[in-house]
């Protein structure tokens, strides 16, 4: 009899005895008992008996599995063995992973036995943090079909897949995974090159309103709903004849409206709404609380949220269900030291179910400012944020990014580095985007992948590329490996009759 973990003559490891309280005259010569967890009624290994501990003896015939019965023991035959297999063996090429494309593990069933599949384990390596759990699929194909699918893959860990596969002799089995391609260069848009305009995602399509093209300020509104691929020219916002100079223009999406926050240094302030894109609606004019050179607008809790500051060192929040009304919130003074102040950041986010706010950068690093209370108080956060501002900021799953901007330190130098943060504290990077574009670009999150375009470069030229993908490679140089572990039984064909 085979001992559990002892190997037969052939090599093969053995599954052990049937234990003790469940052993049956006749049949201990025969059979071995391995523990496994109920499944489905009626859901047994072909050519093994199941039965449930202290229920119906062993039979000659296949008995189902219970529901409530578990845990129950899979009685199987003597000579069953365990299967290991690794893509390892196949070597480094085998091993090598390009994002975009799909990574696979094949094996052919060659032995006279029957496999039963318990458990695949996948890695890859290294830590692609670009990534988030829902950007990998893992999916196991018997014969070409799809059996189990799982997109949940913690990356930088394995994935570890409890199953139930059956895989005949002479049948095949493919681990595959499938992962997000790297921004690539999208088809030219029929726009021109221009930077500094809003952006936003709304009613599944990408938005860019106003910015600066070669001959000044442009009223232009184009989308694109197919990421950035093509894009379709809307009506001029209305507001071309009313800016000066120095027009910002921030774009927040709710729910059933795209509103954008517009001033400059002519000293207007107003706020539009458009449903369509075809129409514009004046919302709020002539409002006091974006007069200052530290505005930014975000949406948080389903309010648009507007953050300022004043001559107090006081950050001034500004809340509006609808971009009509709004209500004002003071921090207490001096929560920012203004004499310390060294260049502006202008970003606003909602993340974690915290307010953030970036008003500018001391000493060339981001001052950034956490509120948990709508704007009442604010706490400084200390870390290691990087030492840029005028940056653009994606926020997407449980990370946040800090794209381009000026520095480091108090300077002005344009830079194309990105970097991110799981908490607003703790920064990694600087990592390369494939994009050339500094500042004033557009960068947003859409179906699980990214569009980035225009801006300007290093040099100050405006842009007119356009970049589409699922995830920033920060891995550089370091090649991609993926790798897959694959459990299970070998079972020797037999019949009951």
């Amino acid at each position: 009899m085979t001992e559990a973990g002892k190997r037969d003559e052939d090599g093969t490891q053995g599954l052990g005895e049937l234990p003790r309280d469940l052993e049956v005259r006749g049949e201990r010569d025969e059979i071995a008992g391995w523990a496994l967890r109920a499944g489905d009624a009626g859901d047994s290994l072909p050519g093994a008996d199941v039965i449930a501990r202290e229920t119906a003896p062993v039979t000659r015939e296949r008995a189902a599995v219970a529901l409530d019965s578990s845990p129950v023991f899979q009685l199987l035959p003597r000579s069953a063995n365990r299967l290991n297999l690794s893509s390892e063996s196949a070597g480094e090429a085998a091993a090598s992973l390009v994002l975009g494309r799909p990574w696979r593990f094949e094996w052919v069933n060659q032995t006279g036995s029957v496999v039963i599949v318990t458990e695949v384990i996948t890695r890859l390596l290294p830590l692609l943090d670009g990534l988030l759990p829902t950007d990998v699929l893992l999916t196991i194909e018997i014969d070409g079909r799809p059996a189990y699918g799982l997109q949940r893959f913690p990356v930088g860990q394995m994935s570890q897949l409890a199953c139930h596969a059956e895989i005949r002799p002479y049948h095949r089995l493919v681990v595959v995974l499938d992962t997000p391609a790297a921004p690539a260069l999208l088809p030219a848009p029929s726009w021109s090159a221009r930077s500094g305009f809003g952006f936003a995602v709304y009613g599944g399509s990408v938005w860019m309103v106003a910015g600066q093209d070669g001959s000044g300020y442009v009223q232009a509104v184009w989308t694109s709903g197919n990421g950035g691929r093509s894009w379709s020219k809307l009506p001029d916002v209305p507001w071309a004849a009313e800016v000066a100079v120095d027009e910002v223009v921030c774009l927040v999406a709710l729910p059933k409206m795209l509103v954008a926050g517009i001033w400059g240094t002519d000293a207007i302030q107003r706020f539009y709404g458009t449903t369509d894109g075809l129409s514009w609606v004046l919302l709020a004019d002539n409002t006091s609380f974006f007069v200052t050179s530290s505005q930014a607008m975000t949406l948080h809790d389903g309010l648009l949220v507007a953050l300022s500051t004043n001559v107090d060192g006081q950050v001034v929040t500004n809340v509006s269900p609808d971009g009509v009304t709004w209500t004002e919130t003071l921090s207490p003074a001096n929560t920012l030291d203004t004499s310390a102040s060294t260049g502006a950041g202008n970003c606003a986010l909602s993340f974690g179910g915290a307010l953030y706010f970036t008003p500018w950068s001391i000493a060339g690093q981001a001052l950034w400012l956490r509120s948990v209370d709508m704007g009442k108080s604010w706490v400084a956060l200390s870390g290691n944020s990087p030492e840029v501002h005028h940056f653009i900021r994606l926020v997407r799953g449980g990370r946040v990014w800090m794209c381009g901007g000026e520095g480091p330190g108090p300077s002005n130098t344009p830079t194309t580095n990105v970097f991110y943060s799981d908490d607003m504290v703790n920064w990694v990077g600087p990592f390369v985007p494939p994009w050339s574009a500094a500042t004033g670009f557009g960068l947003v999150a859409q179906h699980e992948a990214m569009v980035e375009w225009g801006g300007s470069d290093t040099a100050g030229t405006s842009l007119s590329s356009v970049y589409g993908g699922g995830v920033i490679d920060v891995t550089g140089p370091v090649p991609l490996h993926a790798s897959s572990d694959v459990s299970g039984i070998m079972l020797p064909e037999r019949s009951w009759s």
